[in-house]
């Protein structure tokens, strides 16, 4: 070996990590549950044949390739069997440095995704058992200290390619607009093989649709689904929503049970996630969604693995049906006049059912509502604020139909509104003009709950790494909750400058200003 390649060696070699060969992942499905591709792809050519005779002609190829200092330097980094740095290779097209600490939810699909896929290789490689080019040649390829051992494996099909090409495939589903340059790089990744000199084109050309088969079957598995949706979702938010995701649609339905209680003659349906590992007298989260939605769809997958995260039990109820035909909460709207439902009453039963059937923490019960479940968050203040340990309001608004109702007892309670919301209007609307009744502005009806927490402090700041302003508005040293044996309470106002209706996610971390109020005001 001359020095030139030993010194392109030398420096490949900084990218192997010490435990290279020490990586484990747990597969998604086992290996004798994956598809027999003996039973699939043709075997490989015979010696003599015009198929092997070609695959000689490429084996001449790839020598000729190691002249380029640039190519043969990037056969070697290719030839590196490290999960972490296939992750790094095709990182780069992919746009998005991935590790188990920055992007767990992507770094676990793709680990564990590439895993299933590639055991796949298993099988024919032992029942061909062919020799590898370097071997045939009794010449050495571009890793000669690796060579003893590699001759001990078949080389068909190529089991580099494989994780190349099934990591491509995963990663162009994680975000489709990096499909062209990630399966570029990885058809490169699978030259590479033949440049070493460690595989035969035909080894090559095999392992991709090998891939193929081990993808196909891994999209059948509800365990993967789950995690590919979570992976898509925390690409769109680190990425800032400039990726379309099918996660999107999916909504809180393939995370949660769905279950019922009757209430009023009513069966009453909701949706429940009880993370793997919660600890003794876990709080409790219950969501409610907007006006005409559908909790398996509208719920947020992303407050799911917020509860997944910090070991807290979720609940998305579903609103039922008002005389228009829209489902949502009874908080007074017009279109709600005659209505009956007694939601107040069903929130409240809810929360004590499922903190007596998960023994979770009676002290430790907040409720999230996006627009009509935001007003519901400012109804129960008034109603039952000794239930919820804090409320948290997205786009939500205090009909003046309900000032009538007093605010009993302090209560915490956090507000998300944007400033130019063409739903819920920030500067409120005196005189029924879009339909919702007459409601207060949001600073209005914020100074309600201010006043009846008796809050006597205030800090002001903007929130550093938005896409919008964000002003937090706090106020502080309220009147201790529950009949003076709770906490102190606060009000959060978050003013998103420019925002929409909508949950401020795009503007800012909107999941992680949520827990660091419920961290807050938690028993």
């Amino acid at each position: 070996m001359d020095k030139k390649l030993l010194y392109i060696l030398a420096v490949a070699l900084l990218w192997w990590p010490i435990n290279a060969f020490a990586q484990s992942y747990e597969p998604y499905i086992p290996e004798n549950d994956m598809p027999d591709v003996v039973k699939i792809v043709p075997a490989p050519p015979q010696d003599p044949s015009p198929d092997f005779d070609h695959d000689i002609l490429r084996y001449m190829w790839g020598k000729q390739q190691r002249k380029d200092p640039a190519r043969l330097e990037m056969a070697i980094r290719d030839a590196i069997w490290s999960m972490d740095t296939t992750l790094v290779i095709l990182g780069e097209p992919f746009g998005l440095k991935i590790s188990k600490e920055g992007t767990p939810a992507i770094y676990e699909v793709l680990t564990r995704g590439i895993t299933t896929i590639e055991n796949i290789r298993f099988r024919p490689k032992a029942y061909y058992f062919r020799t590898r080019p370097f071997a045939y040649f009794q010449e050495p390829s571009i890793f000669p200290q690796d060579d003893e051992w590699l001759a001990t494996e078949g080389s068909y099909p190529s089991g580099h390619t494989i994780r190349a090409w099934a990591c491509a495939l995963l990663m162009a589903q994680i975000n489709p607009a990096s499909a062209e340059a990630v399966f570029h790089r990885a058809w490169l990744s699978g030259e590479s093989r033949v440049i070493s000199g460690c595989h035969w084109q035909s080894d090559v050309d095999a392992s991709r649709p090998v891939a193929g088969i081990g993808y196909s079957r891994l999209q059948t598995n509800p365990e993967f689904q789950k995690a590919m949706a979570k992976a898509q979702l925390e690409f769109q938010r680190i990425s800032g929503g400039n990726v379309k995701s099918t996660a999107s649609s999916q909504g809180i339905g393939d995370y949660c049970t769905l279950d019922s209680l009757k209430y009023n003659g009513e069966t009453r349906r909701y949706w429940i996630h009880v993370p793997e590992k919660i600890s003794e007298a876990a709080p409790l989260m219950v969501c409610l969604h907007g006006y005409g939605g559908d909790a398996a769809l509208k719920g947020k997958v992303q407050l799911v693995e917020l509860a997944d995260r910090e070991g807290f039990v979720i609940c998305f109820p579903q609103g039922l049906r008002d005389p228009r035909g829209k489902t949502g909460w009874n908080v007074g709207y017009p279109a709600q006049e005659g209505m009956k439902t007694d939601d107040v009453g069903f929130v409240e039963k809810l929360v004590k059912t499922l903190q007596k059937q998960y023994s979770l923490d009676n002290r430790n019960a907040f409720l999230v509502g996006m627009s009509n479940g935001g007003e519901m968050c400012y109804l129960m203040a008034r109603r039952k604020p000794d239930l919820f340990a804090g409320l948290i309001s997205i786009a939500g608004l205090t009909l003046e139909c309900m000032t009538p109702l007093s605010y009993k007892n302090p209560v915490p309670f956090m507000e998300v509104h944007g400033t130019a919301d063409k739903t819920s209007y920030w500067t409120g609307d005196h005189t029924n003009a879009y339909g919702w009744g007459e409601y207060l502005s949001v600073p209005t009806a914020i100074s309600y709950v201010v006043a009846a927490n008796g809050c006597s402090g205030y800090s002001k700041e903007t929130l550093p790494d938005t896409n919008k302003p964000v002003i937090l508005h706090k106020y502080l040293d309220g009147r201790p909750a529950r009949h003076g044996k709770g906490r102190s309470t606060e009000v959060w106002l978050y003013e998103v400058r420019g925002g929409t209706h909508s949950w401020a996610d795009k503007e800012m971390d909107t999941y992680a200003q949520i827990w660091a109020f419920m961290t807050r005001f938690m028993y």
